[in-house]
C-alpha cells in the first residue's frame, strides 16, 4: 500500500455466517468434549490466561464473580495463568485459593516463577496444555509480542482466542490478521477497552454500509492527560497522575509517542478491510521522545515540552476549541495526531478518560453513528475481555 493512500475495499473478512458456524463447531452444541459439566448440569469452560497484571487481575475477579452467581449457565474454570516468567497450570482447574494467591503475588510485584519455584512451567508448556483439553478459551491480556504462534495453535486445536493485546495483531501481515478474524479470534478490547467499537463496525458492515470516514479519540490515557492540562496541571504532573491511576501503558512513552493509538488505528483499518500497516500512518506524537527513552529522559522531555504545550492548550481554549489526540481514516489518508476540535462537536465534548468513535457512512453521516464512553482503566478493559469470552460461548448454546 502506498504511503497514506487509502481505498475503501470490498471487505476481506470472509463469510460471516461461515465464521459463526465455525465458532459453534468449536464447542459443540451441548458443550461436549473436555468441558464437562459443573454443578446443576451447568457447562464449564476451561480458560488459560496470559497476563496477570492489573487487567489480568480484574479479569480473574470478574470471572470469579460470574461463577459465584446463582445458576450462571456457564462457568469458567481457570486451568492456567501465565506472566512473563512462567505458567502456573492445572488441567483440573486452579482453586479459588490458588487464584487469590497468584493475584497477591502479582500485586506485590513478584514474578510467578520466583514464588512457584519448580512448579512454574515455561510458556512452551502451553502447547501441551492445549492438547490435553478438547476445547477452551485462550486469553491474552499482556503487552507482549511474538505470541501469534500460540494463537494459531489454539485456534487449530478448536479453542477460542480473546485478546486485549494489540501488539501481535499489528505485527502480523494484514492477510494473517484477516485469517485470525475469520477463525473467530475476538479482540474488542484492543481498540475501545470496554466499548463496543469493533462490534459496531462489524454491525455496520453487515448492513452493507459504505464507509466514508472513521474519526476517533482512541486513548483514554491521553484524553485524561489533555483534560488535566486544560485544567491547569503541568504536562509532567498530568502524565504522572495518569500512570498512577493505571490509565497509561507500563511505559507512558508508548502512549505519548502515539504508538498505542497507531496500533488501535491499524486494527480498526484492518477490521474495515484495509491493507493497512503502521508504516502507512502519518503519525504526530503527542510529545517528541526517543523510542527507548529512560525514565529520567522522559521526565526531562515532559518538562521541556510543558510550557509550549500549555500555550497551545490555552490558545485552543481562547478560540472555543480543545486539544484532542485524534485518529482519522478516510479515502485520502490515515492520520494520528494532535488536533484543535470545536468543544461543541462530538470529538470535543468528551472529558477525562472518554473515548469517542465517529462512524460516517452513506446512511450515518449527519449525524454520524457515535460510540462513546470510558476508554481507560483495568476494570473496563477486563469487562470488554470478559464480554468477548462470553460471546465465544454464546454462539454454541
Amino acid at each position: 500500500m502506498a504511503q497514506n493512500e487509502v481505498e475503501f475495499p470490498d471487505y476481506k473478512d470472509g463469510n460471516d455466517e461461515g465464521v459463526e458456524d465455525r465458532k459453534g463447531d468449536r464447542f459443540g452444541l451441548s458443550g461436549q468434549g473436555e468441558f464437562g459439566n459443573g454443578e446443576n448440569g451447568e457447562s464449564e469452560v476451561p480458560v488459560v490466561q496470559l497476563g496477570a497484571g492489573t487487567v489480568g487481575g480484574e479479569l480473574v475477579k470478574k470471572i470469579k464473580g460470574w461463577n459465584n452467581r446463582e445458576n450462571p449457565g456457564t462457568r469458567y474454570r481457570y486451568v492456567g495463568i501465565a506472566d512473563s516468567s512462567g505458567l502456573i497450570a492445572d488441567k483440573d482447574g486452579l482453586s479459588g485459593e490458588e487464584l487469590a494467591r497468584i493475584l497477591k503475588v502479582k500485586a506485590s510485584g513478584d514474578e510467578l516463577a520466583e514464588v512457584y519455584a519448580g512448579k512454574a512451567k515455561n510458556i512452551g508448556f502451553l502447547e501441551h496444555l492445549l492438547e490435553g483439553l478438547d476445547r477452551g478459551v485462550l486469553v491474552d491480556v499482556t503487552d507482549a509480542d511474538k505470541l501469534e504462534d500460540h494463537y494459531r495453535r489454539a485456534l487449530d486445536r478448536g479453542w477460542s482466542v480473546v485478546l486485549a493485546n494489540k501488539i501481535p495483531l499489528t505485527g502480523v501481515e494484514p492477510e494473517e490478521f484477516w485469517r485470525f478474524k475469520n477463525a473467530g479470534l475476538s479482540y474488542e478490547a484492543t481498540v475501545g477497552a470496554g466499548l463496543p467499537v469493533i462490534s459496531t463496525l462489524d454491525h455496520l458492515k453487515r448492513h452493507g454500509e459504505e464507509f466514508r470516514e472513521i474519526a476517533a479519540i482512541l486513548s483514554g490515557s491521553l484524553s485524561f492527560i489533555l483534560a488535566r492540562v486544560e485544567a491547569g496541571v503541568s504536562l509532567k504532573q498530568a502524565v504522572i497522575e495518569a500512570k498512577e491511576k493505571g490509565f497509561t501503558e507500563p511505559n507512558p512513552a508508548e502512549d505519548l509517542l502515539g504508538n498505542d493509538v497507531a496500533r488501535k488505528t491499524v486494527i480498526l483499518g484492518r477490521s474495515l478491510g484495509l491493507d493497512l500497516s503502521l508504516d502507512d500512518i502519518t503519525l504526530e506524537p503527542l510529545v517528541e521522545l526517543e523510542e527507548d527513552v529512560s525514565q529520567e529522559e522522559l521526565e526531562e522531555g515532559l518538562e521541556t515540552a510543558g510550557p509550549n504545550f500549555r500555550k497551545r492548550a490555552e490558545s485552543a481554549g481562547a478560540d472555543g476549541n480543545r486539544l484532542r489526540y485524534v485518529a482519522r481514516i478516510d479515502e485520502r489518508e490515515v492520520t494520528v495526531g494532535l488536533e484543535e476540535v470545536d468543544r461543541e462537536e462530538p470529538l470535543g465534548r468528551g472529558d477525562s478518560t472518554a473515548n469517542v468513535v465517529l462512524f460516517r457512512t452513506n446512511n450515518y453521516d449527519h449525524p454520524p453513528l457515535i460510540v462513546q464512553g470510558p476508554g481507560a482503566g483495568s476494570e473496563v478493559t477486563a469487562g470488554g475481555v470478559f464480554s468477548d469470552i462470553k460471546c465465544c460461548r454464546s454462539t454454541c448454546k
